[in-house]
């Protein structure tokens, strides 16, 4: 049996080297958090020079910043009822919320940029990298036709751009839908089977992202069945768009329109952020240094004209300009400006989708989140809705209108053609004006889409 004091002494030492150890470690600790304050101050002091450098760098030099909303398509409204609708057109319910940019950098990663170019968010999706989808998103509980159980927002893929590094804008707008439908199917059969076999998720989708539910919209052919459909379907209107369009970005075209009223959509006449009489069709419109107002896109269709613009547009005009840069012998570097105004139409004449007379009242000026102003389909849409709208029997009407040939008599048939050799008639002289040959049309004058083709 030890002595007592052997005990005691073996007890101290004991403790003193758990003391040891515990000072040791607290030292290592320390050291530990001054290297890593040291490395993140390094690294900021780095992330500053470099951002000093950039902001002192010339302009030609800077990388300019990706635009997303530059690679949208931007459509017109309806103002007009276009022919042969059912065979040439299709149409699709639009939903509720706001026009985005999917953009997919990776693999089941997704960004969503709106169209002031802002990042609404990174979410989760099954979508192959390198692809540019044009969406309209949802939040979560805006749409009516979610089930109770769903959460999280929806986005509901328009058209599509790329698709895995395969550009798609010249492609006509039949064979895009049918693209961005079958690539979705066959992604949601890869989902199933992932989750049949229970694979886990790669590492990357583990952190906390947001799952963004996708879901194609239901274009059918402008027929009455299709029409009506879309009808009883729609949230904001309708959008028809033409089988044989291409998609053109940062460009308005014709061959997308977009109709909507009080039934089938909350938003159908525009009012100011002030809760202004709806009765009142208040648009925005651009306003330069000369007081000449014009619609977006417009460059010498003069709406009407302002008193006093320098209220409304303060920059110097054109000649004040021009003399000042003489006197001191350099060039003019001040260009016209322009300003966003809102205006309400009082009277309105359009003649062939062009505005004839326009009595305007200036308000205010637009904010400073508005970046375009209104397109003159948009105003005369605008107008129209509160005199002489197009209604749903309207469409209904055109969309029922049946596509008829020319019928040729016996003798007619019988006839040989003037330009023709041997008997042989001349099939590759045609009309200008018809864009569509015999052979892209099937019975009944329906509309059959050619062979599928990689732009």
């Amino acid at each position: 049996m030890p002595a007592p004091r052997d005990v005691r002494a073996s007890l101290d030492a004991a403790q003193s080297r758990r003391r040891w150890r515990a000072r040791r470690m607290q030292a290592l600790r320390g050291w530990e958090a001054r290297r890593e304050a040291r490395a993140r101050a390094i690294e900021e002091a780095a992330d500053r020079a470099e951002a000093t450098r950039a902001s002192n760098a010339p302009r030609s030099a800077r990388r300019p910043a990706r635009r997303w909303s530059r690679q949208l398509c931007l459509h017109e409204w309806l103002v007009s009822l276009p022919a042969s609708m059912a065979h040439r057109w299709k149409v699709a319910p639009r939903p509720v919320g706001p026009r985005c940019v999917l953009v997919s950098r990776r693999a089941h990663h997704v960004d969503l940029y709106d169209m002031r170019d802002r990042h609404l968010g990174t979410f989760r999706a099954r979508l192959p990298e390198r692809t540019v989808l044009d969406v309209v998103l949802c939040a979560e509980g805006a749409d009516r036709n979610d089930a109770e159980g769903s959460e999280g927002p929806r986005a509901w893929l328009c058209d599509v751009l790329c698709w895995h590094g395969r550009v798609l804008l010249d492609c006509t707008a039949s064979l895009r839908h049918f693209w961005l439908e079958s690539r979705m199917e066959e992604c949601r059969l890869d989902a199933d089977a992932t989750r049949a076999l229970d694979v886990p998720s790669r590492p990357c989708d583990q952190h906390d992202v947001a799952e963004l539910r996708l879901a194609t919209l239901p274009w059918t052919h402008a027929d009455v069945l299709g029409v009506q459909t879309a009808l009883e379907r729609a949230q904001d209107g309708l959008v028809f768009v033409h089988v044989e369009s291409r998609y053109e970005p940062g460009m308005r075209t014709p061959l997308v329109l977009r109709w909507k009223d009080e039934g089938c959509s909350p938003y159908a006449k525009d009012t100011d952020a002030n809760g202004m009489d709806a009765d009142a069709c208040v648009v925005v419109l651009r306003v330069d240094e000369r007081g000449n107002v014009r619609a977006d896109g417009t460059k010498t269709n003069v709406l009407a004209v302002v008193d006093e613009p320098s209220k409304w547009c303060p920059g110097r005009m054109r000649e004040e300009a021009m003399d000042e840069g003489e006197r001191r012998g350099t060039s003019m570097r001040n260009k016209a400006k322009e300003a966003l105004v809102r205006f309400v139409v009082h009277e309105l004449v359009w003649k062939e989708g062009q505005v004839v007379q326009a009595k305007l009242e200036p308000i205010e000026k637009a904010g400073k989140g508005r970046k375009r102003a209104d397109d003159m389909t948009k105003v005369i849409f605008q107008y129209n809705l509160r005199h002489d709208p197009i209604t749903r029997h309207q469409l209904l009407e055109a969309s029922a209108q049946v596509e008829v040939e020319e019928e040729w008599s016996e003798d007619e048939m019988c006839m040989e053609p003037e330009n023709s050799l041997d008997g042989k008639s001349d099939t590759s002289q045609s009309s200008p004006g018809d864009s569509t040959s015999d052979a892209t049309l099937g019975r009944e004058g329906t509309h059959v889409p050619g062979a599928l083709y990689s732009p």
